[in-house]
């Protein structure tokens, strides 16, 4: 292999970190710690880029003890982390050198400006809706401490990039990093007990502190400067607030028994808190920035009068700004409105009732300050830093990201079953919605979240034993009254979704509503269409929904529809799965269309590829005719969070990425092939063929126990990555195990089966039927079928197949080991034969590099995973053993870069 070219300032970042790595292995763990570990390196290095021994780093890691091999583990899972920081620093470099040409970058909203216009892209801005949500799987195997050590090592090499440094300047900075290594070394890279739902909340709001509700202001100016060029600041902004989030972390509860409905209370609360905080700062910060006095600046009879009132129902808080500015009206209408943002939050205040009624009412005081200042001549205090608080306020509001709820079907049936009610029977059901029957009597309106007391309470989580008594079905009801205390305390956008996994039929969606009226509680209902089954049927189901609530009025308006990326790749695998995807969107848009109804669809996407994983714009552009229309929702989650928001440099071109392709997407006249209306029958055969070698993989005899032989999906709860448990329901098949620590055991032991597996037969059959060009062409003229075989491709790079025949001989099957690897092989040649390539990633050089950079560490931890695992299930096994064998999963997965 030839030697790896990165970027001179990448290779040097990581030989920096590498070198400084080293120094701190030999300090603190000794150097014959040290020495080993640069044993296992050069081995794996001189294997993959000479041809070296294949065998040699199985042959040391042969020869270590337990402790031995912790150090060697936790030396290449620090590395993985520090070489991934480095990547992350090199992308937010090539992103700052390619924004200073003239044209705008690729994939930013100037990109999509300059594509479809200006004028479309204003029109298309006053109805876009872009909507991510973080969601309640944490599949982050990194500690929240680990986590912290890596961004202060990022703050020391962000100052080592300073153009003016000293030689003094310079090596205080090296021993900032020796000293932040040291630590990382001493951090301990597993957790020990399993977070709390409340743990996740906590976890986020971190997220969105250090960078969302910072960025967003950011991006929106962005977007702006893209439509009005230097005026941008001097004129109104022509870019509403389109972007909000949402969150399932506290809301979800579909197999996760810990969150209940105090839980549900308890989080709203938090990120009320949270948002409240910031946008109390944010506007004390430029209530002082405002000092232009009325002599110079004068204020508008409306903020005059406005003012007036105000001061009228608040004399101390008044009396109190008019010792600090009696010439400046601007900004004593802004320190008040700081003050009663902090009694929102508190409920206490100088004056009575000084909270404010909602969002709206201090979004009014701030448009009304704009339109005085720019009145007054004073158009870019005006549009400058107050436009900003505007964008916060617009997207925030006071809940911050708008939390939903997310429950089984069969739990809501068993809830319905305890009042009495068939939950089978739709006659019964429709009754209880048209004349609801009086809620039982223990159940009682909660009192609204309290976010000071929420915020300063100790965390806390349900004992075993409270969780082995878990009433899901019992919580039913008193989680929709929370939903309802929620909605009175922060606003109906605080919380008024409700997310129906696995929803099969019409029946399911009538047994929330029943409930909801027995609640009294008005919550939008959200079908989750997860297996191919069910997404086949999605546009029957919403075409009886929409029959049944339109009964003779004028029905729904609009209707929110998600797709789920997860069970339905566990299901019909990889090819099957994306192709019915498309098909029920292109189902479901047609009959949206003839319907009359405005349709979004929420893509319930992972962070592996199999699982819908993979760059979310270009996502966004391979959807079917029609599937965006100025609205894009997908989930985000895990270690996808960390990476798109915990930069913000990242954060703000993820946004502007996502923007970017939706308004592309939505953009009048655009033409874009339908993969199916080209190509269905080709496509149909592909499926068919793909999905039954995944069924004769996955249902052969003896899969279960082969799986759990060949893969650490049993150890992979004591990682304790989330608060939710890593199954729906225990059983000795695979029926109850959710798709994360699926996709997370396959990627374990670098196989990656869900993220291709079944796609070279699929293509070998389309091939046989229709010829490779056929192919090639489709490859070549649509989007969806480009993107899928991208994602394949990744997929197919991550996986090794000297480590997977390893891993699949512990499986003691060698019938299926074969079929796993001679589908490899096919699907390997087949991605290179449409897609006209003579090695993978060949046309994505970055990637590439980075791929071959990683493979010969990965191959160390793999060896002593390998070993670990029969180690750790042996009868002898210590809970050192089990600690290595975690180890190495955290590390594989930071070399991998995704968990599920």
């Amino acid at each position: 292999m030839s030697t790896i070219e990165l970027p001179d300032r990448l290779r040097d970042e990581i030989r920096l970190l590498g070198r400084l790595l080293g120094q701190i292995i030999a300090e603190e763990a000794g150097e014959d710690v040290y020495e080993r570990v640069e044993q296992l390196r050069v081995a794996a290095v001189a294997h993959h880029r000479d041809g070296g021994d294949p065998d040699a780093v199985v042959d040391v890691v042969a020869g270590l003890d337990t402790h031995q091999a912790e150090q060697v583990a936790r030396a290449f899972t620090i590395f993985f982390q520090l070489t991934n920081l480095a990547e992350q620093r090199a992308r937010v470099r090539a992103l700052r050198e390619r924004d200073t040409g003239d044209r705008p970058v690729a994939d930013s909203v100037g990109d999509a400006v300059e594509r479809i216009g200006a004028a479309a892209v204003g029109d298309l801005l006053a109805d876009l809706r872009v909507h991510p949500v973080w969601t309640a799987h944490p599949t982050e195997a990194r500690r929240r401490a680990v986590v912290d050590s890596l961004r202060r090592i990022d703050a020391q090499l962000e100052r080592l990039d300073a153009a003016l440094l000293g030689a003094t300047e310079e090596l205080s900075i090296r021993r900032h990093l020796r000293e932040e290594i040291a630590i990382l070394w001493r951090t301990a890279q597993i957790r020990t007990s399993r977070p709390t739902p409340v743990d996740e909340v906590r976890k986020l709001m971190a997220v969105f502190d250090a960078t969302v509700f910072l960025v967003l202001p950011h991006f929106y100016r962005a977007v702006d400067t893209a439509l009005h060029g230097e005026d941008v600041g001097a004129v109104p902004p022509g870019t509403p607030p389109f972007l909000t989030f949402g969150s399932w972390v506290g809301g979800d509860r579909d197999g996760n028994p810990r969150v209940t409905s105090t839980v549900t209370a308890e989080t709203a609360a938090l990120m009320a808190d949270r948002v409240l905080r910031g946008l109390e700062n944010a506007t004390r910060r430029i209530a002082r920035t405002l000092s232009a006095t009325e002599e110079i600046t004068p204020a508008s009879p409306d903020l005059l009068a406005r003012l007036a009132e105000l001061e009228a129902r608040y004399p101390v808080v008044a009396a109190a700004q008019h010792k600090r500015a009696a010439r400046s009206p601007h900004r004593r209408l802004m320190a008040i409105a700081a003050q009663r943002l902090a009694a929102t939050r508190t409920g206490q205040g100088t004056d009575a009732d000084m909270a404010f009624d909602g969002p709206d009412e201090l979004a009014a005081d701030i448009a009304l300050t704009q339109a005085s200042l720019a009145a007054g001549g004073a158009p870019r205090l005006a549009y400058g830093e107050l436009q900003h608080l505007a964008w916060q306020v617009g997207s925030f509001g006071f809940h911050l990201a708008s939390l939903e709820v997310r429950q089984h079907t069969d739990v809501h049936a068993e809830a319905l079953r305890r009042l009495g009610i068939d939950p089978d029977d739709l006659d019964a059901l429709r009754a209880v919605i048209a004349d609801p029957p009086p809620a039982p009597d223990d159940l009682e309106w909660p009192e609204p979240p309290d976010p000071v007391a929420v915020a300063s309470a100790p965390e806390r989580d349900l004992s075993p034993t409270d969780v082995a008594d878990a009433d899901p079905a019992g919580d039913v009801l008193a989680t929709m009254r929370v939903v309802a205390a929620i909605q009175r305390r922060f606003g109906r956008r605080a919380c008024h979704r409700w997310v129906i996994s696995f929803t099969t039929g019409l029946v399911d969606l009538l047994r929330v509503e029943a409930l909801a009226a027995i609640a009294g509680v008005d919550v939008d209902v959200i079908p989750l269409f997860e297996t191919r089954a069910d997404l086949d049927a999605a546009p029957h189901v919403l075409e009886q929904w929409v029959a049944e609530r339109r009964g003779d009025g004028p029905g729904p308006g609009e209707l929110e529809v998600m797709l789920g990326y997860s069970d339905s790749a566990k299901d019909a695998g990889f090819l099957a799965a994306n192709l019915a995807l498309y098909r029920a969107q292109r189902g479901m848009v047609a009959w949206a269309s003839e319907a009359g109804v405005r349709l979004t669809l929420f893509h319930g996407r992972g962070g592996a590829l199999g699982r819908g994983g993979g760059p979310t714009n270009r996502a966004v552009l391979a959807q079917p005719p029609g599937a965006v229309a100025g609205r894009f929702k997908v989930t985000e989650q895990g270690e996808v969070i960390n990476q798109r928001y915990g930069n913000g440099t990242l954060a703000t071109r993820h946004l502007e990425q996502i923007t970017s392709a939706t308004l592309i997407a939505s953009a009048p006249g655009r033409e874009v092939v339908d993969a199916f209306a080209q190509d269905g029958a080709m496509l149909e055969a592909m499926a068919t063929a793909s999905e039954a070698a995944w069924r004769d993989l996955v249902e052969a005899p003896g899969f279960p126990a082969f799986f759990r032989a060949v893969t650490p999906i049993e150890e992979i709860g004591a990682l304790q990555m989330g608060s939710r448990p890593s199954k729906r329901r225990s059983s000795g098949g695979l029926e109850g195990l959710r798709a994360i620590p699926w996709t997370f055991a396959w990627a374990q032991c670098r196989i990656n089966a869900p993220g291709w597996y079944g796609l070279g037969t699929g293509l070998q059959a389309a091939e046989e039927a229709h010829g490779l060009a056929a192919l090639r062409e489709l490859h070549a003229t649509s989007p969806f079928f480009a993107t899928l075989m991208e994602n394949a491709e990744m997929s197919l790079v991550k996986a090794d197949a000297r480590s997977a025949s390893e891993a699949l001989a512990l499986g003691e099957r060698p019938d299926l080991a074969q079929r796993i690897l001679d589908e490899l092989a096919l699907t390997t040649r087949m991605v290179l034969a449409v897609t006209g390539q003579s090695a993978l990633l060949e046309g994505r050089e970055v990637v590439a590099q980075a791929t071959a950079l990683r493979n010969p560490y990965l191959d160390v931890l793999s060896a002593v995973q390998l070993r670990w695992l029969g180690v750790a299930r042996g009868e002898d096994a210590t809970d050192e053993d089990r600690q290595v064998l975690m180890l190495t999963m955290n590390g594989i997965a930071a070399a991998l870069q995704n968990t599920g």
